[in-house]
């Protein structure tokens, strides 16, 4: 059995290492947020969401978002 990710509020250092988990937080954080930025469909969806890079949190909705755009961490 397959182990999803719960949907729910997530720190943005935390989302990035769960997808990044052999890298440090910091490490994963840049991974994860060029991974972000250069997926245009992604990065669209989420800034109908209130998104800012700026966030420290991202909300149930926007887990929703990255996990259907990049796939379980």
């Amino acid at each position: 059995m397959e182990d999803r990710l719960p949907i729910k509020s997530y720190a943005k250092n935390e989302l990035a290492h769960l997808y990044n988990p052999m890298c440090p937080y910091h490490s994963a954080m840049k991974i994860f947020r060029k991974w972000i930025t250069v997926n245009v469909s992604l990065m669209n969806e989420l800034e109908q969401t209130n998104y800012s890079p700026k966030s420290k949190i991202f909300s149930p909705r926007q887990v929703e978002i990255i996990v259907r755009h990049l796939g379980e961490p």
